[in-house]
């Protein structure tokens, strides 16, 4: 992740997009990492470093991909997709 992505602290300070982390109990302690990636914000949680209740919140009902493409051309936004 240290590759892709900054590890952040995401407190109720942080001014950029916060994924929901931050907002509830102790989730300003609990790291994500954050990337701005093309003008998409990105947050990473990572399930590990959270307790139950952050995970049944933040992660619980999430659908996440990772695609490694290796190509000097740019991802086209087409690929990126929103999930509700």
């Amino acid at each position: 992740m240290d590759n892709i992505a900054k590890k952040v602290q995401i407190d109720e300070n942080w001014r950029a997009y916060r994924g929901e982390m931050g907002t509830i109990g102790n989730d300003s302690k609990t790291p994500a990492y954050y990337k701005l990636w093309n003008n998409v914000e990105i947050v990473f949680h990572v399930a590990p470093w959270m307790d139950e209740e952050q995970r049944r919140r933040l992660c619980g009902n999430d659908v996440g991909a990772f695609s490694l493409l290796h190509s000097p051309r740019p991802l086209p936004l087409a690929f990126l997709t929103r999930f509700n």
